[in-house]
C-alpha cells in the first residue's frame, strides 16, 4: 500500500518537465560519485605494521673526534735571529736530537770572542793582584819584626799592614770580575749553541711554521712535531650523554674518508670538566654552541691516518635483553608527546609511549605496548 502511494506520488512529480530534466542531469552524477567511492574504497592503501618484538638492544653515545698524537710539540729557538737554515719539511720523520733550524750566529760569535778575552784579562788581573798580595805580606811581616825591636815607628808599621789589607781586597775583586767574566763567557756561548735548534722527541714534522730568511723571536713556533706511533682520536660527546661513558668501554671508529676503514679501541681518559664544542663539521646547520665531554680513544698506527682527520666514534655503552623493540619509524611527536598508532583488529589508537634507548633504526619503549600489538609504521 505504502509503495503503491510512493509510486503514486513519484509518478506525480516525474509528470512536471522541468523535475524530469532535473533528474536526467543528476542521476549521472550521483551514479559517478557512488563509483569512485567505491573504487577508492577498493584500492585504499592497505597499512603496513609490525608487530612489538622482545630483543637485545645496544646503547651507543655517538661523538665526533679527530685523529692527534698522543704526544705534540712545537719546537722553537731560545734566542731571536735570522733563519738561516731548515732542515726538514712537513711529513717528514725526525730523530731525537736532530738539527731542525740555525740561526744567523755572527754576532755571537764575535761576542763570545769578546767575553773569552774578558775572561782572559779578568785571569791576568787575577794573577798580577797575587804578586801584589805577596809583596805586600812579605813587607808586613819585615815592618813588623822592626817595630817590634824598635827599630821603625808605629806609623810605618800601620802602613804595612794598610797596604796588606788593599793587596788583599784587590785579589778579592779580580778573583770576583774573573768569576763575572767566565759567567758572561758562559752565557754567550750558550746563547751561540741556542742558535742550532734541534728536535727535543723523535716523531713526526706535521707544521713548518717558518721559512729561510725570516727572523723569529724566543718561543715562537718554527715546527710542530706529533709523535706518529702513538695516535689517538680526541672525541667529544655531548653533555648530556656524559654521564653514560667511562674508561674501558669499547669504541668503534670509523671514517667518511675511507670508508672501508673500521677500527676497533676503548676509551683511555675522559676530561675532567665539560668544555665549547671544538669539533666543527661541515654541516651548516650544526648547532656549535654546545657543552660538550672529551675522551680520548687511542688507535693502533696506520699509514691511512693523518693528524687532524674526523672521525665517526660510536661508544658501547651497554646492552639491555628482552627489550620492547619497535621501529623509529613507528614513532611520531606531537607536541610534548611520543605516540604509537597500534593496530587492533580493524580498529587503530593512537597511544603515547616511554622511550629508552636507541640502536640505528630500532627503539627500546619502556611503557605503553606489549610484545606481540601491531604498530604502524606506514603504509603499503
Amino acid at each position: 500500500m505504502l509503495i503503491a502511494s510512493f509510486s503514486s506520488k513519484m509518478a506525480g512529480w516525474l509528470a512536471d518537465p522541468m523535475r524530469r530534466r532535473m533528474m536526467l542531469l543528476v542521476s549521472p552524477v550521483v551514479v559517478l560519485g557512488i563509483a569512485l567511492a567505491g573504487f577508492y574504497a577498493w584500492h585504499a592503501p592497505a597499512l603496513k605494521t609490525v608487530p612489538v618484538r622482545l630483543g637485545t638492544i645496544t646503547f651507543i653515545v655517538s661523538g665526533n673526534g679527530k685523529v692527534a698524537a698522543l704526544e705534540q710539540v712545537d719546537v722553537s729557538a731560545k734566542v731571536s735571529g735570522l733563519v738561516t737554515e731548515l732542515t726538514a719539511k712537513e711529513g717528514d720523520q725526525v730523530r731525537v736530537g736532530q738539527v731542525l733550524v740555525r740561526l744567523d750566529d755572527q754576532e755571537l760569535q764575535a761576542r763570545v770572542r769578546q767575553a773569552g778575552s774578558a775572561a782572559e784579562e779578568a785571569r791576568s788581573t787575577i794573577d798580577v793582584a797575587q804578586v801584589q798580595v805577596a809583596q805586600a805580606k812579605n813587607h808586613l811581616d819585615r815592618t813588623q819584626k822592626l817595630f817590634a825591636g824598635g827599630v821603625v815607628p808605629r806609623a810605618e808599621f800601620d802602613d804595612a799592614r794598610n797596604q796588606a789589607d788593599l793587596r788583599a781586597a784587590q785579589l778579592r775583586t779580580a778573583n770576583a770580575a774573573h768569576r763575572q767574566a767566565l759567567a758572561t763567557l758562559e752565557y754567550v756561548r750558550t746563547q751561540l749553541n741556542n742558535t742550532v735548534v734541534r728536535a727535543p722527541m723523535a716523531g713526526l714534522v706535521i707544521t713548518k711554521h717558518h721559512e729561510r730568511g725570516t727572523v723569529v723571536q724566543p718561543g715562537e713556533p718554527l715546527y710542530t712535531l706529533a709523535d706518529s706511533a702513538r695516535p689517538i682520536v680526541r672525541a667529544e660527546v655531548d653533555e648530556s650523554d656524559a654521564g653514560k661513558i667511562q674508561m674501558g668501554m669499547p669504541v668503534v671508529i670509523t671514517s667518511d674518508a675511507f670508508p672501508g676503514l673500521k677500527m676497533s679501541s676503548t676509551i683511555q681518559k675522559i676530561a675532567w670538566r665539560v668544555g665549547r664544542k671544538r669539533i666543527r663539521s661541515d654541516n651548516p646547520a650544526e648547532i656549535n654552541d654546545v657543552k660538550v665531554l672529551e675522551a680520548e680513544i687511542p688507535l693502533e698506527p696506520d699509514p691511512r691516518l693523518r693528524i687532524g682527520m674526523a672521525m665517526d666514534v660510536k661508544i658501547n655503552t651497554g646492552q639491555r635483553d628482552k627489550a620492547l623493540l619497535i621501529p623509529r619509524s613507528a614513532v611520531v611527536r606531537r607536541g610534548p608527546d611520543l605516540l604509537v598508532s597500534v593496530l587492533n583488529g580493524k580498529v587503530m589508537e593512537e597511544r603515547p609511549v616511554q622511550i629508552g634507548g636507541f640502536e640505528g633504526q630500532v627503539v627500546e619503549v619502556l611503557n605503553g605496548l606489549k610484545p606481540g600489538e601491531l604498530v604502524v609504521v606506514g603504509k603499503e
